[in-house]
């Protein structure tokens, strides 16, 4: 073998600057290879190419790019922080009066939305204390004295990945790793997504450990699709803001299936499965909605557990102005069946209720919005 010197030439030698050969291909071309690229691979080609960062941000402007777990993301958790509004953890400089905020009503309890009103001072620690006043004021009115440490505030995700609406999970389990103050391992979500499961495979193998908690006052809908929720500590879906499942399955939780609460508490539900749930399959709490449509939907062998309360296998719940409607040619016969406790649909009202009202509030209706859905397919 012949050994050159460092000064010698070789006609194997790499030359000290390449062509760019993708810059070369025809537009439409480089639109061929540009459709194989995820947000990771944009993501680290564009720190050294303008061009293709020009067409990563027309991509994500456009919602063309979704964001893949665990391809671009390793989890479910991760890919909602970068590219949804997250509460999080503050600083002082961050908490004016007229802040929108999540705080804790008492200590150790749970969280609720409200606005800072007034910022006082601890005589004892010389700490900035705060008074939240609550938005649910049926609950909680307001606490004084709220600690920073009890505090969440909203932040938004940083550069372009907020335009992003799209995640996509692929096969096998994404586990919620972590929970919330109490252990619950729910996924927050506060603003409108679409979380998928990859197409071409089955909702079946695309599983979720752990629920979705669907925040109040998100301006638009969150849509979940082609994936099965497993939510072994809580509810598994709970939503206070406008939500869409397609083609999800339900199961195991060890409290209610699905809860849509509140008015802006409104669901539409097509060939869904709610199965095997300690408590209620579907519940309507406090004046939410639910539709259900398609074939496909039921809710069956649920409500397995005993509680204070009455569990049914379609419920309504907390005011009269809560409701269950099922899309022709669905019934709550067909849908509901073999639940156990107080049965398959049934009213708990604050109130006294007569029976007669289990018809008004748990019944089909002939279309959804002007479209008949009685012929609805398969997704």
């Amino acid at each position: 073998m012949e050994t050159k010197s460092c000064g010698s030439s070789s006609s194997n030698a790499i030359p000290s600057s390449k062509k760019d050969l993708l810059k070369t291909l025809p537009y439409f071309m480089k639109r061929q290879v540009f459709d194989f690229f995820g947000c990771k691979d944009f993501s680290q080609a564009s720190r050294v190419c303008k061009y293709i960062q020009e067409n990563w941000i027309h991509k994500i402007k456009n919602n063309l790019l979704p964001l893949y777990v665990p391809e671009d993301c390793k989890t479910i958790q991760e890919a909602l922080t970068l590219v949804a509004p997250t509460y999080r953890r503050c600083d002082a400089i961050d908490l004016p009066v007229g802040t929108r905020v999540t705080a804790r009503h008492v200590s150790g309890g749970g969280f609720l939305s409200g606005t800072v009103t007034r910022i006082s001072t601890s005589a004892l620690q010389s700490r900035l204390q705060y008074t939240i006043e609550f938005d649910n004021r049926n609950f909680a009115a307001s606490r004084v004295a709220t600690p920073i440490k009890d505090i969440r505030i909203l932040k938004q995700p940083s550069n372009c990945l907020k335009f992003i609406k799209n995640i996509v999970l692929g096969k096998g389990e994404h586990i919620v790793e972590a929970g919330d103050e109490h252990g619950w391992k729910y996924l927050d979500i506060n603003s409108p997504i679409n979380i998928l499961g990859k197409a071409g495979t089955l909702n079946n193998d695309i599983i979720v450990l752990g629920g979705f908690r669907i925040n109040e006052k998100i301006q638009g809908n969150v849509c979940i699709q082609n994936i099965t929720v497993k939510h072994l500590k809580r509810t598994g879906i709970w939503a206070a803001s406008p939500f869409t499942l397609n083609n999800v399955i339900i199961e195991q939780s060890p409290m209610n299936g699905i809860v849509a609460w509140g008015k802006e508490g409104i669901g539409i539900c097509t060939n869904i499965k709610v199965q095997h749930c300690a408590h209620s399959g579907v519940s309507a709490n406090s004046g939410g909605s639910i539709t259900l449509i398609g074939s496909r939907t039921s809710v069956q062998n649920n409500c397995q557990k005993n509680s204070f309360e009455p569990q049914f296998g379609l419920k309504v719940y907390g005011t009269c102005r809560s409701s269950i409607y099922l899309v022709h040619p669905l019934t709550k016969e067909i849908v509901s069946k073999n639940n156990n406790c107080h049965g398959n649909w049934g009213c708990h009202y604050t109130n006294a209720v007569l029976n007669k009202d289990i018809e008004e509030h748990i019944k089909t209706i002939k279309e959804l919005n002007g479209k008949d859905h009685s012929e609805e397919k398969d997704q």
